[in-house]
């Protein structure tokens, strides 16, 4: 298995977890770098890792004779992800869960074909993915502050109380980040930000909400 791309802490953590669990595997940032004999024609599993947005320079997915290719990445990722399942990958992995979660995935995925989704309803997932993430960009700082006060759980009223502001901002923020997401409710816009939301402000607070 090769396992490129990466920060060179996940790429090594994941070969480790990968070795651990009975594949052998190699880690490289690139083709070039990946100890002999393994190599476009030799690897029969290939992860290719997400790095500052962009897949690992090499040959695309469909043309590595038939070895399954996995695209990893964060949530931030998903439109690169999404062009490395329409280029012939057979699935896509986060990587933001711990990585004994990750690698548990991967070997399932690797393992199993049948546990992957269909590629062109994946590709399509990935996109929608990256539609909605882009509408949290338009949103203000105060907005930003507000939703992840909503994120919280805070009433309009604590939220008020707590940025010592008036109750009527708050109302107007919570109407300008309803507009700008395109959702009709506060349920709606939290859970579109459970579910899509990048800015770091968000993710943060999602990710306190989903260790209870």
């Amino acid at each position: 298995m090769a396992v490129l791309g990466g920060d060179g802490v996940l790429d090594r953590a994941l070969a480790g977890g990968l070795q651990a669990t009975g594949w052998w595997a190699a880690c490289a940032r690139s083709w070039a770098d990946l100890p002999a004999p393994v190599n476009a024609a030799t690897a029969s599993s290939v992860l290719l890792l997400a790095t500052r947005g962009a897949l690992p320079d090499g040959p695309p997915p469909h043309r590595l004779n038939g070895a399954a290719v996995l695209v990893l990445g964060r949530r931030s990722d998903a439109l690169v992800l999404a062009r490395g399942i329409e280029r012939g990958a057979v699935a896509a992995v986060s990587t933001e869960p711990p990585v004994d979660d990750v690698v548990a995935r991967v070997d399932l995925l690797l393992r199993d074909p049948q546990a992957r989704d269909d590629r062109t309803g994946a590709a399509a997932r990935l996109r929608r993915h990256a539609r909605e993430a882009r509408l949290f960009a338009a949103l203000t700082r105060r907005e930003v502050d507000v939703l992840v006060a909503m994120v919280r759980g805070l009433p309009a009223v604590a939220i008020a109380e707590a940025q010592s502001v008036s109750l009527a901002t708050v109302r107007s923020h919570i109407r300008s980040i309803l507009s700008k997401l395109g959702v009709s409710s506060q349920l709606a816009a939290v859970a579109l930000a459970h579910r899509t939301c990048d800015l770091p402000a968000v993710v943060g607070q999602v990710r306190q909400f989903h260790q209870f």
